[in-house]
């Protein structure tokens, strides 16, 4: 799902970073000067979940909104992760809906609230 989604991203002319694991997106991030404008994450993960690692890598990148992806919703709505703070998009998804979604956060004005 990792190399479809970069495919898809990268062939809407986006820039995209790529890590295997949370932990791998943490030294990625902490290791990148640039700002970057949107984490996609999986909610559920190995190790830290999607909240998390968006909760490490905003101190680094403050500019940075979170895309929560999961074939899990109820996963997100059960335990309280969606709030404005992070935008959702359920797996499996289509490419045009991935880089309409994509689009729409980065176009969205205002800073981000965590």
């Amino acid at each position: 799902m990792r190399q479809f989604t970069v495919q898809v991203l990268t062939s809407a002319g986006h820039q995209v970073l790529q890590a295997a694991s949370a932990e791998e997106a943490l030294l990625v991030a902490a290791h990148y000067s640039l700002p970057i404008h949107l984490l996609l994450t999986d909610m559920v993960m190995p190790g830290l979940n999607g909240r998390e690692l968006a909760g490490r890598i905003g101190p680094l990148h403050p500019e940075v909104r979170v895309l929560l992806v999961s074939g899990y919703s109820e996963v997100l709505i059960g335990d309280g992760a969606l709030d404005e703070a992070f935008q959702y998009l359920q797996k499996p998804y289509t490419p045009e809906t991935l880089t309409r979604t994509v689009e729409r956060i980065l176009a969205s004005a205002g800073p981000v609230s965590r």
